[in-house]
């Protein structure tokens, strides 16, 4: 059976709990709550405030709802995991088994090892770490995403495909069944697909603004 959730990035100035009451209505099985990460990300610091904490878990009560996941942990060069363990303890809290990850860091070896201890330390929680290629990170598709996560060699490490990103990266589909299915999830992103445009600010302009409000069609 398939669980279909609704990701914060649908609307980012939508606090958790009204999204997740949003989401309930429209008929959506679960969420994903931006609460890792910083603030210039929009994330919203439930693990330093109690009352939106309290509210998040009476939607989720309420509604019924799940949170699938929570995102967004980025790994650049200053990356330390130790400071995200108050965001996964809150996480863990609520229910969530799986956290979305980035790496923006060119560094090859760096972004490997700290890979792995971010990997480790979601272990405690039991979550998954979904790294996510993005076309103008450091990991900018399956390929190179792939090669590290066979590097890190952590068991709780996975995938996200983002349909955006994978389509734009023009790597093959071929290249899914080089990685083992448990990997995988996959998220479907209302972003039409448009010519490649040239520059990568260009594409994160597209990726963040393009999209239509839930419920609206894209446009042709």
């Amino acid at each position: 059976m398939h669980i279909y959730s609704l990701a914060h990035l649908a609307d980012l100035a939508t606090p958790p709990p009204a999204f997740i009451r949003a989401a309930a209505a429209a008929g959506y099985d679960a969420v994903s709550l931006r609460i890792l990460g910083r603030e210039d990300d929009h994330a919203y610091d439930i693990a330093h405030d109690k009352a939106m904490m309290d509210r998040t878990r009476k939607a989720l009560e309420e509604t019924g709802l799940k949170c699938r996941d929570a995102e967004l942990i980025r790994i650049t060069d200053d990356f330390n995991a130790e400071k995200c363990i108050p965001s996964l303890e809150a996480a863990a809290a609520l229910g969530i088994e799986d956290i979305t990850l980035t790496i923006p860091s060119r560094d090859r070896e760096a972004r490997i090892s700290r890979f792995r201890d971010i990997c480790r330390i979601a272990s405690r929680f039991s979550m998954k770490v979904n790294l996510e290629p993005i076309i103008w990170s450091g990991i900018p598709d399956i390929i190179q995403a792939r090669q590290l996560l066979e590097r890190a060699g952590q068991p709780n490490a996975g995938l996200l495909i983002d349909i955006f990103h994978f389509h734009h990266s023009g790597v093959s589909p071929e290249e899914i069944r080089r990685c083992p299915q448990k990997w995988f999830t996959l998220c479907i992103c209302a972003t039409a697909l448009l010519p490649h445009p040239d520059r990568w600010r260009t594409f994160s302009a597209m990726d963040y603004h393009a999209g239509p409000a839930p419920g609206r069609e894209l446009p042709e």
